[in-house]
């Protein structure tokens, strides 16, 4: 489940703003210009305060579907999934606090990549994404899902390389690679961007993504996006155990 939890997290903020300075190549900035051009423009994403989003994740020939609601702002962010109208699990950050509450391993404090996939669904996160990694530079030009896709590298420090797939023809992110580290050692996952829609303030948001795990995969659909919603800061802090 936190494997999944992570890469939802990627997909509901891949077609976000990305304002990084970890490169030097200038083609790559000329690049992560045009996508921020293409959702929506720096001014209008600048705007953005809190972040409330409604999905349902399918997974794809097993017959199971998950209610995702995540809710984010500033430095903070939280995440809760239900299945068949019963919450399943709850995870937050405060900005200080990483937790998670889980009916098989109930209410514990997250430490390292567990924490790390949370915070990473914070709005000051989502308004530099790329900026989560050391270094960044441009790979070769590749086919991807039928469409010739400019190639991002991105790497970070005790991960695997990231690759992110951009549009040669219109600049939106069509996709991207990741290696997932599970008990049962690496996974190489792949997110496919399926479906774009624009928000009242002109933001493009990704509605529709697969994700592919080898042996498991999914479809996430956003069957809701709420900007600028009011937020209850105590929402983000750890339960007190009983």
């Amino acid at each position: 489940m936190k494997r999944f939890l992570a890469l939802l997290l990627l997909s509901f903020f891949i077609g976000s703003l990305w304002a990084a300075k970890n490169y030097e190549d200038p083609k790559v900035g000329e690049l992560l210009e045009k996508m921020i051009q293409t959702t929506g423009g720096q001014e209008k994403w600048s705007k953005l305060k809190s972040l409330k989003t409604e999905s349902t994740a399918e997974m794809l020939g097993m017959g199971m579907k998950m209610k995702i609601t995540t809710i984010s702002a500033s430095n903070k962010a939280k995440l809760m999934t239900e299945m068949n109208g019963q919450m399943m699990a709850e995870q937050g950050f405060d900005g200080k606090v990483t937790w998670s509450k889980d009916m098989m391993m109930g209410l514990r404090e997250l430490k390292g990549p567990e924490a790390m996939a949370i915070q990473q669904a914070t709005l000051e996160h989502t308004l530099d994404a790329t900026g989560f990694f050391d270094k960044i530079k441009l790979g070769e030009d590749r086919e991807f899902k039928g469409e010739k896709v400019h190639v991002l590298l991105c790497d970070k420090e005790g991960m695997d390389t990231s690759e992110l797939y951009i549009s040669a023809k219109d600049y939106q992110l069509k996709g991207m690679m990741t290696v997932q580290v599970t008990i049962q050692g690496k996974m190489k996952t792949e997110i496919a961007c399926d479906a774009y829609k624009t928000s009242e303030s002109g933001l493009l948001y990704l509605s529709e993504s697969t994700i592919d795990m080898g042996p498991i995969k999914m479809k996430l659909t956003v069957d809701a996006y709420q900007e600028n919603v009011e937020v209850d800061e105590v929402m983000f802090k750890m339960p007190k155990s009983k």
